[in-house]
């Protein structure tokens, strides 16, 4: 994520008019974050705060005791608020300062721009003194240290094998999805499915074979804990199942379109860092083909060799990954 020029700027002024004792030269700060999965990670946080001091001074593993900023992100889904604490350590590991920030909002990208600015002003007050002299933001410094940043889009990316039950004979499929996360605003589902050579045979021996594909739009509300994530979706889900048979009634292929809705729960586990294993389990309801049937060899009559379940379910599990993008700041003329 490339900082602004203007959060820059804006830092300097601060630092400038905040009572600081100079140090010598410049000192690198260790840096350590606790955060819930799909928040802003150690690297990112790093790279915003090098950006507001206009230099380099977060160390990623050091090899040495030295001064640290330690960060711990928490979600308390009664208020609807995000909480962070921030703690500035010598490099014997005394205690020297702490900050507070509490924000509202559904996500807790909205506290990456003021965790930035307050994380730069503790590095800062390192290199001055062994003594925290830095008096808190007010909260229109903070507001301001937000807007600047701007609250990133959060996405994650998931790969899943799924089955599907009702609409096909049992058949198991691939899936590539994608949540979007806007500022303030519920994730957004984009989804891909296939359910490919799905087989089944009457009792008099004929049958075909099937294969489906599905694309997937919807909302998806959910609670994120640190661990632990659980939600709901609601979608539309099209696409078009086709069948294929020697002796189906349509002779070679026959192929017919989906259009359905989507109800389904997920629940989540972070494994490590922005990785995580998930499931989910769902209905799906809508307009497909009533029955699938076969025409006796000589043609003395029909087999009926599947009939689709009023209701499809659908599962699956799979690794997803979360990850973030600095939304893009508005553009004037």
């Amino acid at each position: 994520m490339r900082p602004l020029p203007a959060a820059t700027a804006m830092a300097s002024l601060l630092l400038a008019s905040w009572p600081l004792t100079a140090a010598a030269a410049p000192m690198r700060v260790e840096l350590s974050l606790e955060a819930p999965m799909g928040c802003i990670h150690t690297p990112e946080l790093a790279k915003n705060i090098d950006g507001i001091l206009g230099r380099s001074a977060i160390e990623a593993s050091p090899d040495d005791p030295m001064p640290k900023v330690s960060v711990v992100l928490s979600h308390d889904a009664e208020a609807g608020s995000f909480r962070s604490v921030l703690t500035l350590e010598t490099a014997e590991g005394k205690v020297i300062g702490t900050r507070e920030l509490v924000r509202e909002g559904r996500s807790c990208h909205v506290l990456d721009g003021p965790l930035a600015l307050v994380a730069a002003l503790l590095v800062d007050a390192a290199e001055g003194s062994v003594h925290l002299t830095v008096p808190p933001p007010s909260s229109a410094e903070i507001a301001a240290g937000s807007s600047v940043l701007g609250e990133p889009w959060s996405t994650r990316t998931e790969v899943a094998a799924t089955l599907l039950l009702g609409l096909l004979p049992p058949a198991a499929g691939a899936r590539l999805e994608t949540r979007i996360t806007p500022p303030r605003f519920i994730p957004l589902l984009l989804r891909f499915d296939a359910f490919p050579h799905t087989t089944t045979v009457s009792a008099s021996g004929m049958g075909g074979e099937f294969l489906a594909m599905t694309g997937t739009v919807g909302v998806c509300p959910e609670h994120a804990g640190e661990w632990l994530s659980a939600g709901a979706c609601l979608g539309v889900m099209s696409g078009f199942v086709r069948a294929a048979g020697e002796y189906l009634a349509v002779p070679g292929e026959s192929s017919s379109l989906l259009l359905m809705g989507l109800a389904e729960g997920s629940v989540s586990i972070r494994l490590v860092g922005p990785v995580a294993i998930g499931a989910t389990a769902g209905l799906a309801w809508g307009q497909w083909p009533a029955n699938w049937h076969v025409t006796a060899q000589d043609g003395s009559g029909t087999t009926e060799i599947w009939k689709p379940w009023p209701v499809a379910l659908l599962g699956s599990i799979g690794i997803s990954i979360d990850s973030s993008s600095e939304k893009p700041p508005a553009s004037g003329h």
